[in-house]
């Protein structure tokens, strides 16, 4: 790093030394920073000192070289000096004197700095002071001199030694001051040009001491710092000083304090610690108070209370009596008070503190207001004294009273205020109501000590307003927002009213507009809308400032119109009805007036049946109600036939010149739906056909325009006990179900009626009623249907009807036979039919024998009405003459069928006759009679009379029947089926009409006449029908049969079904089409059916193949765990085989609780889960048997310990439909633990090793109590021996196991050899029974640190592997590469050959191990170099320790819901060291007491050959979950990790560099937190670090430190940690690929860029960077450009080359006419240098070289050559490793004449001469063989031919062809030697991890830690030496600080 730290620090610790100096203003031009310089001449470590320029562009020189040693300094972005570091050279032979010159190249001015060179004489030690306060850090600089007291310049680079000793020079006392690594400090040297800082480091780091020393006080004392010069010959150059070490006071009140006379103070002491202010409790034993004036000021010396006796002044002193002359003072005036003045302070709000309001004076009126809370101050004021406030006592009796309480209330101020304020005698003013009243304020004092008491008295009126209330026309809306509307041309205006402030006209008012542009207004209140924008209109009243109220008003172009929800939107047809729209604004909401825009509006009206047309329109001028905003314009609309219309309102405007986009006209539409209904009308909806009442057709009612077509029903005849359903038709529709629908029925009693319930109607459905009679009376029903106000219908409509009802007895009835229905038209044909004296109607009805024959009665009223139904009345049906013709459907004999039935069915027998059917009325039925009591008794029904009767006669011949009526038959040769004949006689015929689908089997004859079996012969459907000939007529049967194939098949059961192991279960089978015919079960015979099982985990039990009759059944046993699938074929004629859907069965091992068994302490919680069990189509219920211990949820399984005690646990599985299927139980036992203990995996760990540990209850794990016990503290009894990992040191390796101080898992880390005992003491708050239990546990376990054996340098690159365990591939695999293990030089003898193979082997790039204990080292041999080195070590140890990978897992600490994240482990042996390796070794066991937060699933990695598992954590729910991993469940062998699952805040815990950008965002909770927006605020913890918009989130870093960023919401708080620090390093590395300037990516090449801290941490990249934080640079500039970039998909930073092609290097030699022989250039370019450094700080840079190959270019493809001209030259750069070919040599010779050869940018000058005059046309072909290049220069030579000249020619060309031939056939031959070398490239840059089971290692290489430029190494060293460094770096213990080693110096 640079100098810049230290200059500032030097010039902070000089400022109080030299006197402050007027400065001039800086001259224009050129400046540098020093203009003389003394430096130390060359010692053992030499002093760098930079010499700064500025404002120019500067060129070094100096005087004499063999002195000093200047080195410029070039700009990271262009080649200008700015500075130069200045190094003296030679060693001290006296002073010396020389001068640098600065030139500016801009300008020509030379600046000239003189440079002394003189031995060291002395040294002193500069401090800022020589006291410090306690933890504060002290900066100490060294400034040397020489022998006449000259300050050197710089002194950094020197080693001194510091030391710190107590004063009184006892061994046995601690020091006073620490000294702090400069490191660890918050000193920056501002990226290295204020500063040395980090060579200073370096010294620091080396265990010596630099220039700059910083200490801190831990102890109050004295402390003696020494320093000495660590040089040859300086060993007694020191200096010694003495620095005190003191506590910081300050004094309460704060200094200078007024009082009175008799006055008593009590001082508070304060002392700062850590930056935190400390109350001293007095009487403090090193704290001693005094005054300096005795006779003004009384002071108690040990408790700091002062009382003022007499006028006058004093100072109070306060000393600390451990250090000498540590004072601190207060300056106490005694004085007479002048006055006393209140102030009025408004309370702005809770969050402004009280002092930065404006206080009112009493010297004006105070004008208060409620809503608005007031201090009243009280304070007094000395004579002469300024500004300056008596600090008033209780000795002033200070007193604040009030005459009116019921304007306000006057209080004291909250506590809270009174610490922050000290307003100890204020009062909170409240004001309550409107009125006027005063305060009284007095105090007293005295003059002297026995002066009587004087009072000080004030008296101040306070008047109390209203508070400021905005109101617009005459309406009160008190509305804080206002939208007009505006459009060119058209100004809405709004009268605005204010009420209240103690104004009484508008006078007492002032109105203010924020914007007159938008809102003018007047001094009357009306406001003008002049164009778009926002303007707040203010109210103030000219009495209280404070006291006003303002309207935002928006102006704005309306965006949409809409309809006022106040006009109706249905109307019966032929009505009107009335609409008005209004206007919105852009976000939707309603303009507060919009009259003005009532003539633009254009209306339409949309519909299909032209339901409404427009009749009148006109301007909505008038509210159309009180309750809505004015409309804007509105219009009248009549109803002319039913159905819905669209009303459609448009506006158009133009914007002009306010449209944010263009001028188009804007067209505004608004469109609402209105409705036209018919009138409101009653149809009968029940049929009386079976309840002696006429038919009415019921499927008419399905069909709305069959509705309109039939009568409406105006009258309903019933009998009384009767009922009728009716239907409502018409009126408004339901308009929605957001508006409430009426429906409503009443019933008026028609004048003259007996009683007011002789008619009930119940509602049936939304058209269906049903009405009773209950006695006799006519009524009249009226009916109400609409709808009301809601949604999209803002007013009520509703439609009615009436109905009349007659209910009476009837006067006669009728019978009709052999009629579906009773049909009006039948009923008044069979009314008007003759009838004899009996009644019995003359002409019979003729019906067929062997059918049911429908009879029915119909009531008739007197006036030939037909009653509807008379259903109440009971019949007497009679048979007279139909015995063995006919009888009753019943079943019963005769006296039954005196019942209610007015409907009867008469089976015929198969016989013919005669038969008289006689139907009469014997009264009301029992149940009717039962309902109406004593209603009908007096009903007259005419009993006994003939006209209540009616007889019929019937006909009867016989019939003739076949059963079934229709079958289906299975597609078979051999499927056949009997059907059953009945009725008729045996003399059948049975026949096919197609006989081709059925075949009859057998006629129905003979004896076998009543069965008919008929066989199946093709696909189709056919009709058999059987005549029966005994009869005459002969009388038909027939049955439908269908032959088909089986098409579908499906077993009768669910699609997912549970059986636990080894039970049994039955299965049917079901056949059929697909258009939904069933098979009978006779057919599945024939249908081969087959049950198909998947697998092993069911036995089939029966077949279908085992009983032919039971084809149709199967069943299966439950014999193995699993899910498998069964279902059946069946095979079809044509052989093919159908499948059913296949029957998914689960078959489910015991259902157990897990665990089942578990311990908690009261107050903790756990969820239970399951093993075993169904899983398909299954759910748990968990219930516990003892609520008063354990409180379980039912559903989650989380139970909650409430007491102690024990409980059974029951688990329940059951079906989706409920149905139980099985349970489990499990034991919880709840208890408060005796003691605790510490619970570690090993009693022995190892130096610089770690160890988890944690308390233990001797019942349970962590789990039992984690989350009840919450304060644990944590003790190391010998701190030299153990530590606990910092917080810090956890954060830097990524760990994360709670917080800092307060955490239920601690990490050991061995530090030296010894033993010591860890104890933990652990608060824990039980909840037994509702009762809280407060128990203290304190648990130790001793730990034994083992020591490393002596000389142990093999640790850093030994492996650790189990035993008899084959690895993967952790040897790089190289060419030309080898490994072999270190063995006894007797290898041939038999032992050590066995013992060889039973040991340590390896196998390719794999090692095997073999027996525990052993231990080998890997040889590695470098065939290319023949080097042989260790490659690395191994050791056989057995896994006895487990770890979560902290480094990895600590990123699942923190979820987001729905994340999934890979849980890593680490094996360890007894002593904690890490295995390199142990993938399967013991088997592992992970649970969690929150499956519900947090599932796992236990995967098998595929990428190892042995049983490697993968443990993935899957959040699930917000929360906090607690997991274990362990070996084998042992509890002794596990450890724990909390992860918390809920929103997060993206990236996290980042470490940033200055400069860089970072956008957060906010992650997970379930409901799709990564894709919602959340609504809230970012802020940093301090700006100067880290600053952040609050609402994009994007941040900045500015500073160093550590600071928090917070986002907060309403219902969400989240922090996470950003570390911003200084890069002092960048990592570059170059690619793998050989670089050329032909052919090159397009991309270019990609040279890695990684950036680091000073602590080595790498810095974090941002997961969105707004720009690149570095610069890029190529050496030589000519060579090519290089540009920084960063790959947005891994976030990786590169400098991409781009190198110049041959063309252009060749353009810019010739242009810059360069002499390649000039020795500038005499340098081969064969290595180029890419830099990049850091933009904010160009020192901070880092510099690679690469080899690059370059291609070559011509100056000529094409040269002509002639008589005259008969020579040319060809010039080329590039590379001149150069072949040239051409075919004519004899002809033509190419030579080169001029080569230098500088690398890419090498020049040569090629020669061709003619050699015969012959012509001819030749190609110089150039060719590079390095690149593949080729180019071509065609050749031309014209001249006179000669028979001679082409013979001669011919010859030549032929040779030149041979040779040409022989030169390619050589050239090719050695291309293909030189390709076939082994390739060699260079080893990747990147920083590679430990090779382990997630990340297999490729091949060996080490990162390049260097700042500076790197030095190319050589090729037989650079692959095995960063190949040793990788081996060494990947081992174990080599990642661990302790163990960093150069391995370039460890063999």
């Amino acid at each position: 790093m640079g100098s810049v730290l230290l200059v500032a620090v030097v010039l902070a610790v000089l400022a109080s030394w030299f006197p402050t100096k007027v400065v001039a203003p800086p001259s224009p031009g050129p400046h540098i920073t020093d203009l003389n310089i003394l430096l130390p001449p060359r010692i053992t470590n030499p002093v760098e000192y930079r010499l700064q320029g500025s404002d120019g562009c500067f060129r070094w020189s100096w005087d004499h070289h063999d002195i000093l040693s200047v080195q410029p300094e070039y700009n990271a972005t262009s080649r200008c000096s700015t500075s130069a570091r200045l190094v003296s050279v030679a060693p001290y032979v006296g002073r010396k004197e020389t001068s640098v010159y600065a030139t500016d190249l801009i300008s020509g001015t030379t600046i000239r700095c003189k440079v002394v060179v003189d031995n060291i004489s002395r040294i002193q030690i500069f401090h800022h002071a020589v006291k410090i306060d306690l933890d504060e850090l002290a900066v100490l600089q060294i400034r040397g001199f020489d022998e006449e007291d000259n300050v050197f310049s710089s002194l950094v680079g020197l080693q001194f030694l510091w030391r710190l000793l107590p004063k009184s020079g006892k061994g046995e006392e601690k020091n006073h001051l620490i000294h702090v690594p400069l490191k660890e400090t918050p000193l920056s040297d501002c990226g290295g040009f204020c500063g040395d800082l980090e060579t200073q480091i370096k010294i620091e780091d080396q265990g010596l001491g630099s220039d700059l020393h910083v200490v801190k006080g831990i102890e109050i004392g004295q402390e003696v710092v020494s320093v000495k010069l660590v040089e040859p010959e300086l060993e007694h150059v020191g200096d010694t000083i003495v620095l005190t070490v003191a506590e910081a006071m300050s004094l309460d009140p704060p200094s200078p304090v007024f009082v009175t006379v008799g006055s008593v103070i009590g001082y508070r002491l304060r002392i700062i610690r850590l930056n935190a202010a400390h109350v001293v409790k007095l009487p403090s034993p090193h704290h001693k108070w005094y005054a300096s004036n005795n006779s003004v000021a009384l002071v108690d010396n040990m408790l700091g209370s002062v009382e003022a006796l007499d006028l006058g002044f004093s100072e109070i002193i306060v000393e600390d009596i451990r250090v000498s002359g540590h004072i601190q003072t207060s300056a106490l005036h005694v004085v007479v008070p002048r006055e006393i003045i209140l102030y009025l302070l408004p309370v702005i709000n809770a969050s402004v503190p009280f002092e930065t309001a404006t206080a009112i004076p009493s010297s004006v009126s105070w004008y208060v207001f409620p809503g608005q809370e007031y201090v009243v101050l009280l304070k007094a004021f000395p004579e002469g004294s300024g500004a300056n406030e008596i600090y008033l006592t209780e000795k002033n009796e200070p007193k604040l009273e009030s005459s009116a309480f019921n304007y306000w209330e006057l209080s004291q101020l909250p506590d809270d205020n009174l610490v922050a304020t000290d307003w100890h005698f204020s009062r909170l003013l409240i004001p309550i109501s409107q009125g006027k009243g005063s305060l009284t304020a007095s105090i007293t004092y005295q003059r002297e000590i026995s002066a009587p008491a004087e009072v000080i008295e004030l008296v101040h009126e306070v008047h109390v307003c209203n508070k400021v209330q905005l109101c617009f026309d005459k309406q009160t809306d008190y509305s804080k927002t206002v939208l007009l509307p505006w459009v060119p041309g058209t100004f809405q205006e709004l009268k605005l009213k204010p009420v209240g402030g103690c104004g009484r006209s508008l006078t007492d008012f002032k109105w203010f507009s924020s914007d007159e542009a938008i809102i003018s207004i007047s001094s009357s209140g009306v406001a003008y809308a002049r164009r778009p924008g926002q303007a707040t209109v203010k109210a103030v009243s000219v009495y209280d400032f404070l006291n006003y109220d303002e309207v935002l008003i928006n102006v704005a172009f309306p965006k949409s119109m809409v309809f006022v929800p106040s006009h109706p939107v249905e109307a019966v047809v032929g009505s009107e009805l009335q609409a008005a729209v209004t206007l919105r604004a852009s976000n939707g909401d309603h303009f507060t007036r919009c009259d003005a825009f009532s003539s633009l509006i254009r209306w339409r009206i949309n519909s299909e049946i032209e339901s409404f047309k427009i009749i009148d329109k006109a301007a909505g001028l008038v509210s159309i109600d009180e309750n809505h905003d004015y409309p804007c314009a509105r219009v009248h609309l009549h109803a002319s036939a039913a159905g819905r219309a669209t009303l459609a309102a448009t506006l158009s405007y133009e914007t002009r010149s306010y449209s944010e986009s263009s001028d188009v006209p804007i067209v505004l539409k608004a469109a609402t739906v209105v409705s036209a209904y018919h009138p409101l009308v009653v149809y009968q909806a029940g049929s009386g056909s079976r309840f002696g009442g006429y038919y009415v057709n019921l499927s008419e009612i399905e069909t709305g325009g069959s509705i309109m077509e039939r009568k409406v029903l105006d009258e309903l005849y019933l009998v009384p006990g009767s009922t009728m359903d009716i239907l409502l038709f018409g009126g408004p529709q339901r308009w929605s179900p957001r508006v409430e629908f009426v429906d409503t029925l009443d019933v008026l009693d028609q004048p003259g009626s007996l009683t007011k319930d002789a008619v009930v109607v119940n509602r049936l459905s939304y058209q269906m009623f049903r009405i009773s009679c209950q006695t006799r009376g006519d009524f009249h029903l009226h009916f109400s249907r609409g709808n009301l106000a809601g949604d999209d219908h803002p007013l009520p409509v509703i439609a009615s009807t009436y109905l009349l009802v007659v209910c009476d007895i009837p006067s006669s009835i009728t019978l009709i036979a052999n009629e579906p229905e009773n049909v009006i038209r039948v009923i008044k044909a069979a009314i008007r039919v003759v009838r004899n004296p009996g009644r019995i109607q003359a002409d019979p009805v003729v019906v067929s024998d062997g059918q049911a024959v429908r009879l029915a009665a119909v009531s008739v009223h007197a006036t030939d009405k037909i009653f509807a139904n008379a259903s109440s009345l009971s019949l007497k049906w009679e048979l007279i003459g139909c015995d063995g013709l006919a009888y009753w459907d019943t079943g019963k004999d005769v006296a039954s069928l005196e019942t209610s039935i007015w409907e009867q069915f008469l089976i015929l027998q198969n016989s013919t006759g005669l038969c008289i059917i006689r139907a009469s009325v014997l009264g009301f039925t029992e149940l009717t009679m039962r309902n109406l009591q004593a209603k009908v008794n007096s009903l007259p029904l005419g009993i006994g009379k003939d006209d209540l009767s009616d007889s019929l006669k019937l006909q009867i011949v016989s019939s003739l029947r076949v059963m079934p009526e229709s079958t289906m038959l299975v597609y078979h040769p051999d499927a056949k089926m009997s059907l059953s004949v009945s009725g008729g006689t045996c003399f059948l015929e049975a026949a096919s009409n197609d006989t081709r689908v059925v075949q009859i089997i057998q006629q129905p004859q003979g004896i076998h006449c009543t069965d008919l079996v008929v066989g199946a012969l093709g696909l189709g459907t056919a009709v058999v029908a059987i005549h029966d000939i005994g009869l005459s007529p002969n009388a038909v049967a027939s049955a439908k049969i269908k032959v088909a194939n089986v098409e579908w098949i499906k077993i009768i059961s669910p699609e997912q079904i549970s059986l636990m192991e080894g039970t049994e279960r039955d299965f049917e089978i079901l056949a059929g089409t697909q258009d939904g015919d069933i098979f009978d079960f006779s057919q599945y015979m024939y249908m081969d059916i087959r049950i198909h099982i998947d697998g092993e985990i069911l036995e089939l039990i029966t077949t279908a193949s085992s009983s032919r009759k039971a084809a149709y059944k199967f069943s299966v046993k439950a014999v193995n765990l699993g899910i498998t699938s069964v279902y059946v074929s069946a095979k079809q004629m044509s052989g093919n085989r159908i499948l059913s859907e296949h029957v998914e069965v689960e078959v489910y091992k015991r259902l157990q609780l897990h665990p089942e068994y578990v311990y908690l302490v009261p107050g903790a919680s756990y969820v239970l889960s399951v093993e075993g069990g169904p899983k398909l189509d299954a759910s748990v219920e968990y219930a516990s048997m003892n609520e008063q211990t354990v409180r379980l949820n039912s559903t989650s399984g989380r139970l909650y310990a409430n007491s102690i005690g024990n409980a059974t646990i029951r688990a329940m599985a059951y079906t989706r439909s409920g149905s139980f299927i099985c349970d489990a139980f499990g034991a919880i036992e709840v208890g408060i633990p005796s003691a605790v203990s510490l619970n570690s995996q090993s009693e022995r760990m190892c130096v610089g090793c770690s160890m988890p540990v944690y308390p233990s209850f001797p019942k349970g794990d962590l789990f039992s109590f984690y989350g009840v016990c919450q304060a644990y503290s944590w003790i190391i009894a010998k701190e030299e021996v153990l530590k606990f990992e910092s917080y810090e040191e956890a954060l830097i390796e990524g760990k994360s196991y709670g917080n800092k101080d307060n955490t239920y898992k601690n990490v050991l880390v061995g530090r030296s050899a010894g033993k010591s005992d860890v104890s933990v003491s652990i608060s824990c708050e039980f909840v037994n029974s509702g009762r809280v239990e407060r128990v203290l546990y304190n648990g130790s376990k001793l730990v034994t640190v083992v020591p490393d054996p002596p000389l142990a340098l093999g640790l850093p690159i030994t492996w650790l592997l189990p035993p008899f365990y084959s690895s993967s591939h952790l040897l790089p695999s190289q060419g030309g590469v080898t490994y072999t293990m270190l063995r006894p030089c007797e290898r041939n003898n038999p032992l050590i050959k066995q013992e060889i193979e039973e040991t340590i082997n390896i196998k390719g790039s794999c090692v095997v191990t073999g027996r525990n204990g052993d231990l080998g080292c890997i040889q590695v041999k470098d065939q290319t170099t023949g080097r042989e080195e260790i490659a690395a070590c191994i050791r056989v140890a057995k896994v006895s320790q487990l770890r979560v990978a902290a480094s990895k897992s600590s990123q699942a600490s923190l979820l987001a819901v729905g994340d999934t994240f890979d849980l890593d482990t680490l094996y360890c042996d007894e002593l904690g060291y890490v295995f390199a390796e142990a993938n399967g070794v013991v088997p592992v066991d992970i649970e969690t007491n929150y499956p519900d937060i947090l599932s796992i699933v236990v995967l098998k990695n595929d990428s190892y050959t042995e049983d490697h598992r993968r443990f993935v954590l899957q959040a699930r729910r917000p929360g906090t979950a607690l997991v274990k991993i362990s070996i084998e469940s042992n509890p002794k062998k596990s450890d724990f990790i909390v992860v918390s699952v809920g929103a997060q805040i993206y990236p996290r815990d980042l470490n940033l560099c200055v400069g860089q950008y970072v956008n957060f965002s906010i992650v997970g909770d379930g409901d799709g937190i990564d894709k919602k927006a959340w609504s809230g605020k970012w802020s940093s913890g301090n700006e100067s670090v880290l600053s952040i918009h609050k609402m994009t989130a994007v941040a900045h870093a500015h500073g160093l430190g550590t600071v928090k960023v917070i986002f907060e919401s309403l219902d969400l708080k989240l922090e996470t940690t950003v570390t911003v620090r200084n890069v002092n390093q960048i990592i570059l590395g170059s690619p793998a690929e050989t670089l050329t300037n032909v052919q090159f990516p397009s991309d270019g090449y990609k040279f890695l860029v990684r950036f680091s801290d000073p602590k080595d941490s790498k810095i974090t990249g941002a997961s969105k960077l707004v720009s690149v934080p570095y610069d890029c640079k190529v050496e030589p500039a000519f060579v090519g450009y290089s540009e920084p970039w960063i790959d947005r998909f891994t976030e990786t930073h590169y400098c991409l080359l781009f190198p110049h092609s041959p063309a252009h290097l060749l353009s810019f030699m010739l242009d810059s006419k360069i002499d390649p022989e000039s020795k500038s250039t005499q340098k081969k370019i064969t290595l180029i240098s890419i830099m990049a450094s850091v933009r904010a700080d160009p020192n901070v840079k880092a510099v690679v070289t690469a080899p690059i190959v370059g291609g070559f270019s011509l100056s000529a493809i094409e040269l002509n050559l002639s008589p005259s001209s008969n020579a040319s030259i060809i010039t080329m750069v590039g590379n001149t490793d150069l072949e040239l070919t051409w075919q004519f040599k004899h002809l033509m010779h190419v030579r080169a004449v001029k080569v230098v050869d500088f690398g890419i940018t090498g020049q040569a000058e090629y020669k061709v001469e003619l050699l015969k005059r012959e012509p001819f046309t030749d190609v110089i072909l150039f060719s590079l063989p390095a690149t593949g290049q080729q180019e071509e220069v065609r050749v031309t030579y014209q001249a006179e031919k000669t028979t001679a000249a082409l013979t001669e020619a011919t010859i030549t060309r032929k040779l030149g062809i041979l040779f040409s031939c022989a030169a390619l056939i050589i050239t090719v031959f050695l291309l293909w030697k030189c390709y076939d070398r082994p390739q060699r490239t260079a080893p990747p840059l990147a920083n590679q991890a430990r090779p382990g089971p997630s990340s297999p290692v490729f091949a060996p290489a080490t990162p390049v830690r260097q700042t500076g430029t790197i030095v190319p190494q050589s090729p037989q060293s650079e692959p095995f030496m960063d190949y040793v460094r990788r081996t060494v770096d990947e081992t174990p213990y080599k990642r661990s600080a302790r163990m960093r080693y150069d391995v370039q110096k460890s063999y």
